[in-house]
């Protein structure tokens, strides 16, 4: 459980401007979007609205009951459905790249005891936000002159602040959300390796990279 809150307080410092991220859930069986989570699915798209969009993808899901046929078109519609809404409210719809169906997410990628709670969370359509990334003063850099965004995929070095993507948290609550938690066990993974690699926890916690107070 360390390694988790470590990485919480890593997410924290240092996420992602480049994405946007925001999740609709649906009542059993349908496709139409909830009083309360069409407000929320608003005041999402008038903050984006501000944005430089590159691109928008919109993923749908159901739970695990009912034909994958069956669900397949019932996650194809709660994707459409939240299109249709994004294209009344604020969008071109050459910025809406990907509108997928992607069917039932079974209960084992959702770990908890009360089965209700598990498959409400995968009744869902997910909003993938891909933004412009500004370069200021035609700045890009590296090779070692840094700054670009840097993620878990770059040569990193002691005193890097990264990027962390596909850290997804419930609606309303400061708790990662279970299919989040591969991410995270890789994030452990490479702050491991480097600390095998001679870099100690003290060089990475000076730049962010690991939270101080946290034992790993």
């Amino acid at each position: 459980m360390n390694k988790l809150f470590l990485l919480l307080f890593v997410f924290y410092f240092s996420f992602s401007q480049s994405e946007k991220t925001h999740i609709i859930y649906f009542e059993t069986d349908k496709y139409n979007v909830l009083e309360i989570e069409k407000n929320r699915l608003l005041l999402f798209a008038e903050k984006i609205k501000k944005e430089k969009i590159k691109k928008i993808s919109i993923y749908g899901f159901c739970d695990d009951r009912g034909s994958k046929i069956y669900n397949l078109i019932l996650s194809q519609n709660r994707a459409n459905t939240i299109k249709n809404i994004l294209l009344k409210v604020l969008l071109k719809p050459e910025l809406i790249t990907n509108v997928d169906g992607k069917g039932e997410l079974l209960l084992e990628f959702v770990k908890t005891e009360d089965i209700s709670i598990a498959r409400g969370l995968n009744r869902k359509v997910e909003i993938r936000v891909e933004l412009f990334e500004e370069i200021t003063n035609g700045i890009l850099k590296d090779k070692l002159g840094r700054e670009l965004p840097l993620t878990l995929d770059s040569e990193l070095i002691v005193g890097d602040k990264i990027v962390l993507k596909n850290i997804l948290f419930k609606t309303g609550y400061s708790y990662v959300l279970e299919e989040s938690i591969p991410v995270l066990e890789n994030i452990v993974k490479k702050i491991e390796q480097c600390l095998l690699d001679g870099k100690t926890r003290e060089a990475l916690s000076s730049e962010g990279l690991l939270f101080p107070a946290v034992v790993v």
